[in-house]
């Protein structure tokens, strides 16, 4: 999950002495993996790929499965959907898109016009995926998972009002288990529509219908962080967890916390945890750049924001936050042109964004310390 970080922008730079520090759990470290499967022969038909990829949804089996859907797609509309849905998990969404399409093509259903929304999203096509849910939604009226990913993608787009209706009507449609996440929808509806303790409340009922279900805990950990009730809400995002160790919005959002009350021992500890689950969150490096460098570590932090630049370099948190560092530490002159360099991509990438509105200025303040022009 990708949050919004212009706060770690001044967290980054500003510094500051610490503060009495945020209390958590131990870091929990990944469990142990399955026993592998074995790889299936690079000649094996696309179907052998398929199934082997499914039994674990092992990243590192994506390569070769994208490979041979580009070659050899798969024929009928379930295969394809199912090709499409791997494909999507594999971070490869223009293929997504079309094996989605080619399954949709040969038979209309709903789970993968969802998907195809999905992919569409990722593309960066927001209005096609809602246009997609939309129709969705008026060929397949019974379907739940329509109306919460509609209402997961209004959210994101901060339309929280509508948001909240979508996850009532999946709400409405759903039935045993599926009640638990349509609260869940519910909750990140309501709070997308700044309405934290309708948030709270939407997650207490899905924490009934489920206890130990790890995305309740950890709505209710955002819905309490939202109202002001910190040892709430980090207890929260401490159960959830617990329960599923791999929930990294988690441990990034009770590492943002440690941030925010400069308590940067606790906030490399909780980012060593995100990335202990998944070493490519960027979200995940940026914070523990910023927690190293206030705790005096610069080399590991650069290291850490070379790293996040290396996973995501159309993102521009990591290209201010390594410039800050070169150009307050440096340690010859070309760190400080490294500096300038990283300065104008931040800029560039955050052109136009009002949510960077202020880092920009601050970023041309820096170029002008360092001599350099931004025409």
């Amino acid at each position: 999950m990708r949050f919004v970080l212009p706060l770690l922008l001044c967290l980054g730079a500003c510094g500051g002495a610490q503060a009495a520090p945020v209390t958590a759990a131990p870091v929990t470290a990944a469990p142990p993996s399955a026993p592998a499967l074995p790889d299936a022969d690079p000649g094996a038909p696309t179907e052998a790929l398929l199934a082997l990829w499914e039994s674990d949804e092992d990243p590192a089996r994506c390569p070769a499965l994208l490979e041979r859907l580009a070659e050899a797609p798969p024929e009928g509309a379930a295969r394809l959907a199912r090709a499409g849905r791997a494909a999507l998990a594999c971070e490869a969404p223009a293929r997504a898109r079309a094996l989605l399409a080619a399954s949709l093509r040969e038979a209309d259903a709903c789970l993968p016009r969802v998907q195809l929304a999905a992919a569409l999203r990722t593309l960066g096509n927001a209005p096609a995926a809602e246009a997609q849910l939309r129709a969705t939604r008026r060929a397949h009226p019974r379907c739940v998972e329509a109306p919460l990913a509609q209402a997961r993608l209004l959210g994101e787009l901060g339309r929280g009002a509508d948001a909240t209706a979508a996850a009532r009507d999946a709400l409405a449609l759903a039935t045993g288990a599926e009640r638990a996440r349509a609260f869940d929808a519910l909750t990140r509806a309501h709070l997308a529509a700044g309405e934290p303790e309708l948030a709270a409340l939407a997650c207490r009922q899905a924490l009934h219908v489920d206890p130990r279900r790890a995305a309740s805990w950890h709505g209710c950990g955002l819905a309490d962080l939202a109202r002001g009730r910190l040892p709430e809400g980090l207890q929260s995002l401490e159960r959830a967890r617990e329960l599923d160790p791999g929930l990294i919005d988690a441990w990034l959002r009770h590492g943002q916390v440690a941030l925010a009350h400069r308590d940067y021992e606790e906030a490399e500890r909780l980012s060593r945890g995100a990335l202990a689950q998944d070493p490519a969150s960027y979200d995940a490096l940026v914070v523990r750049g910023i927690a190293l460098r206030a705790l005096g570590r610069a080399d590991e932090a650069r290291a850490s924001y070379l790293r996040a630049i290396e996973v995501a370099p159309d993102r521009p948190e990591a290209w201010f936050d390594l410039a800050v560092l070169l150009q307050e530490e440096p340690r010859d002159r070309r760190d400080l042109d490294e500096a300038a360099r990283a300065l104008r991509t931040f800029l560039n990438l955050v052109e136009g964004d009002p949510a960077y509105a202020h880092g920009a200025v601050r970023a041309r303040d820096r170029l002008d310390a360092l001599g350099q022009s931004t025409n």
